[in-house]
């Protein structure tokens, strides 16, 4: 516990970066989503306009990791700016009381796993013997997503689907939290925050999914 309370002292800069890093892209996405939701003329204009670029962040920030950090801050932002955009197609016909359910989910799932994830960690448990697991079990999911594109699926299957996706990117929460802690780490506060904001992401979709195929897509 010792050697634990002295690497999370030595982290905590690092810590603390991650999650003001994470914390503006959500607002960034949030608050597009938001406005956009009620205005849905720009909506109309910005999904044309900026989808090029939120494909254009995405590669040059997983596929170039010596861009340097101011550079790659700002793709980040542009990728959460889209990511709220592209929100809006997937939840402009929800109601109001599901996105608040999905959101104070997602609240507390993410809490929840990193504590758990952290917990994991102070007793010398390492998560990183999950990384092909759980990455097998993403690119299955993602298999499934695209076969389903050409599909007619039931609700119950849909449901069924996205509870599974919930329990996967809450484990990537408690993983990621994890293998933060660990000594041989080597990822930056950017990678590190974007990994989190994509389990928020997959989070908080997945939770609007079920909650949609739970009322019969109503």
């Amino acid at each position: 516990m010792s050697n634990f309370g002295k690497l999370l002292n030595q982290r905590k800069v690092f810590i603390a970066q991650v999650y003001a890093i994470l914390a503006i892209q959500l607002a960034i996405t949030f608050t597009i989503a938001k406005y956009l939701r009620n205005h849905q003329p720009i909506y109309k204009f910005a999904i044309k306009f900026f989808i090029p670029l939120a494909l254009l962040s995405f590669i040059i920030i997983f596929m170039f990791p010596f861009v340097p950090s101011y550079f790659k801050f700002g793709l980040f932002c542009i990728f959460s700016f889209i990511f709220g955009i592209l929100s809006i197609g997937a939840t402009k016909l929800v109601s109001n009381e599901i996105i608040e359910v999905a959101l104070l989910s997602t609240i507390g799932v993410f809490i929840g796993m990193t504590v758990i994830g952290l917990g994991l960690a102070s007793i010398g448990i390492d998560l990183n013997f999950m990384t092909y697991i759980l990455l097998s079990a993403l690119i299955g999911l993602i298999i499934v997503r695209f076969v389903l594109l050409f599909v007619d699926v039931n609700h119950k299957v849909n449901k069924y689907l996205a509870t599974f996706s919930i329990i996967l990117f809450s484990i990537f929460v408690a993983y990621d939290t994890n293998r933060m802690l660990q000594k041989n780490y080597s990822f930056d506060q950017l990678d590190t925050a974007m990994s989190f904001y994509l389990d928020i992401e997959n989070l908080f979709t997945n939770f609007v999914e079920m909650n949609l195929n739970q009322n019969g897509g109503k």
